[in-house]
């Protein structure tokens, strides 16, 4: 598909990529959205791409990798949740290294949605962790219990002696979720935040839980600007469950 406006030209396809991080031993196709822009400057043809790396084939373990101009960006964070197969998805790695993920943006404080932000900073992410002050409220309750719960359980294990791993550990532990905490930055409602060279969220109030947003993401691959104007050629998305399920 492509759509003119505003002096570029955008071209979207829907591909297929094999995520190497799946958990039940053999490659899953996951969906990956490629756009490509060429912009008003003379040979200027730059592309970004949205992978869905969980809330695929399952509604938990919910993020979403933007690459875009040589930038990452993680929408959501999340815990895979329920059966064990899903579950053992949280000892995979992911198929980028997390140091090499820019930021991470929040649409709302649930486990499913923030849950591995422990784990991606114990693994190397070192960037912030955008979402707005109520998310941030839920986060310092909901990471800790997490964690709590993570180590109650590898306890309970060792001492009743029936794990196979010898010792039983947590997925993460409480100063992971400390850690995590201590990269979280709060942006209100409404506010363009350029969150990175070309990069520009904007979190709009969203009828879920106490903090909750649709997160609208705007590219802006063909200028780089402190705070692009509304109507210039860029790739815009959001990072919300309707928007997935079109």
């Amino acid at each position: 598909m492509e759509t003119r406006g505003g002096g570029g030209v955008f071209s979207r396809k829907l591909r297929w990529s094999r995520n190497p991080a799946d958990a039940v031993g053999h490659a899953s196709s996951t969906p990956e959205l490629t756009w490509a822009m060429r912009g008003s400057r003379p040979g200027a043809f730059l592309s970004s791409t949205l992978q869905f790396l969980g809330a695929a084939g399952t509604v938990t373990g919910s993020k979403h990798l933007v690459r875009s101009d040589g930038r990452c960006l993680l929408l959501d964070c999340g815990l895979f949740q329920g059966l064990k197969e899903l579950r053992l998805r949280n000892w995979r790695p992911l198929p980028l290294v997390p140091a090499k993920i820019d930021a991470v943006v929040l649409s709302h404080a649930h486990v499913d949605h923030s849950g591995y932000l422990p784990l991606l900073v114990r693994n190397g992410f070192r960037g912030p962790i955008v979402c707005t002050p109520g998310t941030r409220d839920l986060l310092r309750v909901l990471l800790l219990d997490a964690a709590h719960l993570q180590e109650e359980e590898a306890e309970y294990a060792n001492r009743r002696g029936y794990s196979k791993h010898h010792p039983a550990l947590p997925l993460y532990t409480v100063a992971d979720a400390k850690a995590a905490l201590g990269q979280v930055e709060v942006h209100p409602f409404a506010q363009d935040v350029v969150l990175l060279p070309g990069v520009l969220v904007r979190f709009r109030r969203a009828s879920h839980i106490l903090g909750s947003a649709t997160v609208e993401t705007v590219l802006d691959h063909d200028r780089p600007v402190p705070k692009p104007k509304v109507g210039s050629p860029r790739c815009r998305f959001s990072s919300t469950a309707r928007w997935l399920s079109r």
